[in-house]
Parts: C-alpha cells; sequence; structure tokens
C-alpha cells in the first residue's frame, strides 16, 4: 500500500513538463506525508531551529555531536540551502563510512 502511495507522488511529482520548475520539496515532503499517515499528521508543528537539525544530523550521519568550529561555521552559513549542503558534505565524508560500519 505504502509503496504504491509513494510510487504514485514520484510519478505525479515527475510527470511535471521539462519547461516548468521542479516542485518545492516543501510540497513533496507534504505530499509524501499525508500519503504515509493521512490526516494524523500535524502540518502547523513547525520546522526545528538550526541548532537542533545540526545536532540531529550530525549523530544520524557520522554518529558523533558537532564541534564548535562546526556549529559557529553551520550557523554563519548564509545560503539557503544550508541544511541539505552539510547533509551532502557528512555523506561525502569518511566518518560516514566509519559510523555505519560499526552495524
Amino acid at each position: 500500500m505504502h509503496r504504491f502511495c509513494l510510487f504514485s507522488i514520484v510519478i505525479v511529482c515527475c510527470s511535471v513538463s521539462a519547461s516548468a520548475a521542479p516542485p518545492d520539496s516543501k510540497t513533496v515532503a507534504a505530499a509524501v506525508d499525508k500519503s504515509l499517515w493521512g490526516d494524523a499528521v500535524d502540518s502547523s508543528v513547525p520546522a526545528c531551529d538550526d541548532a537542533l537539525y545540526l545536532r540531529r544530523v550530525m549523530f544520524d550521519i557520522v554518529g558523533r555531536p558537532a564541534t564548535p568550529g562546526e556549529i559557529t561555521a553551520f550557523g554563519l552559513n548564509p545560503s539557503e540551502n544550508r541544511r541539505s549542503e552539510i547533509v551532502e558534505t557528512l555523506l561525502g565524508s569518511e566518518q560516514y563510512g566509519q559510523n555505519w560500519a560499526r552495524y
């Protein structure tokens, strides 16, 4: 059931014509949440702040807390895409492989 719903969302998102802009990530995330959880999703819950996001993503991907330097660099990054940039950086790091090799 869930695979069909996700497949349907992917088809809908990919069926946008080539000249159209890609769908907004928040719109796609809301559609996925709705298909998985139905009306049980509370869309009024705000996203976490940057400090909490960095803490969570560091533990999830590399298995350690962020250093003070990493916290400062992340906080001073003016990019609107800083969250996706840190995820890509961490996924490309050697620590990612070391963390997941433990399991």
